[in-house]
């Protein structure tokens, strides 16, 4: 029997419904990316951008979160569509602003530095 909540981090970390629905939402944006893109035409898309931004950076505010089991639970499939709205959106973008320059940068080394 799975264990769907875990009441330590240590605990959720590893269960199965922690990571698996991430990479399912990954999964299905991929497969519906055309349907994705036609939803998010436009401001709507720029401001779904713009929040998941606010998501994804809003536990950076919080240190203590990180001890949080739910975290794991609910915030890492948030932060997965977070990151769905904003690839679509930057993958919109014809060049990458002087500002995020850096960013992309770490990006394409990202894998190897994680190494």
């Amino acid at each position: 029997m799975i264990r769907l909540h875990a009441d330590s981090v240590v605990q959720v970390y590893g269960l199965p419904t922690s990571w698996a629905i991430t990479l399912l939402i990954g999964a299905a944006a991929r497969l519906n990316r055309d349907r994705l893109r036609r939803a998010l035409i436009g401001r709507r898309g720029q401001f779904a951008a713009i929040v998941a931004c606010a998501v994804v950076a809003g536990p950076t505010l919080l240190p203590d979160v990180k001890d949080e089991p739910m975290l794991y639970q609910v915030g890492g499939p948030d932060i997965a569509v977070c990151s769905v709205a904003m690839a679509l959106q930057v993958e919109k973008w014809s060049r990458t602003p002087i500002l995020l320059t850096p960013f992309r940068a770490l990006g394409l080394i990202s894998y190897a530095a994680y190494l």
